[in-house]
């Protein structure tokens, strides 16, 4: 287990990393540091993966390539949740999951999940990545549980988001997801559409006094995909939300990659 002094070394390498880099990286290395400042969890996150891939240590070019993708996916995820406007719509859901905590009553609570959420896979066996960040509402008692709000970050092909969004709607319906419980580990809870969970648990819809009682879905990418692609995944009646990013995916590739290798050159106790 890493610890906060670990993510500081992290970060602490970030900023040399920034002082010491060209012109063109360095508006790059900086608009990261606006969004992520030293107490962020991403520099944590970063420190437990280069602690399992011992990045201190002797290693192949194809290893330090992994790490920078890695590290791709974990910033990109980290700047589009402090992002201005996700913020203020993870804000509202808050407010909405209140208002249905309350309706629901008694051994009911909201979790937020700032990673990866994996639920079982809609065919086969194992499990899949469901979402990048998400709001749930949760009963610990009978481990059920349904998403109110999710976040799907692509810096990539975007012609996969309608698709990936899609398969996360059908894992809603009867699968398990791994959730956090007391002390910081994960279970497996029943999953249910939001809709389904609450008129079976006695939430009248058009009683609520809720707009809209459906799992808000968010897309944050460089840019939005076409409706050819959102027409073809996305099931009928699904809808989703969109966020432009502040980075494109050449940005953010490059910036893991420097990082990467400035993690590599760093003294052991900078790459824990």
């Amino acid at each position: 287990m890493t610890t906060a002094e670990d993510g500081l070394r992290i970060y602490e390498t970030f900023l040399d990393a920034a002082i010491e880099s060209p012109p063109e990286m360095s508006a790059l290395m900086e608009r990261i540091s606006c969004f992520l400042p030293q107490n962020d969890p991403v520099w944590r996150r970063i420190a437990e993966k280069a602690a399992s891939m011992k990045m201190a240590g002797s290693l192949k070019p194809k290893d330090i390539e992994d790490f920078a993708i890695h590290l791709q996916g974990v910033l990109g995820e980290a700047m589009a949740l402090r992002h201005p406007w996700v913020n203020h719509l993870m804000a509202e859901a808050g407010d909405r999951a209140q208002k249905l905590v309350t309706k629901l009553g008694r051994g009911w609570r909201i979790v937020v999940v700032e990673s990866e959420v994996y639920a079982t896979k809609t065919r086969g066996s194992g499990l899949a990545q469901l979402y990048d960040t998400s709001l749930w509402l949760v009963r610990d008692g009978k481990r059920e549980a349904a998403p109110l709000w999710i976040m799907e970050v692509k810096s990539g092909n975007l012609s996969t988001a309608p698709e990936q969004m899609r398969k996360g709607f059908f894992r809603e319906i009867g699968g398990s997801a791994q959730l956090p419980v007391a002390g910081g580990e994960v279970e497996p809870f029943a999953v249910s559409n939001l809709r389904s969970l609450l008129e079976r648990n006695g939430v009248d819809p058009t009683a609520s006094g809720l707009d809209d009682l459906s799992t808000q879905r968010l897309l944050v990418a460089p840019r939005p995909p076409t409706d050819r692609a959102l027409s073809r995944g996305l099931p009928k009646g699904v809808a989703v939300d969109y966020v432009e990013s502040v980075m494109t995916q050449a940005d953010i590739r490059a910036v893991s990659t420097y990082l990467a290798r400035a993690i590599k050159k760093a003294k052991p106790a900078a790459a824990p």
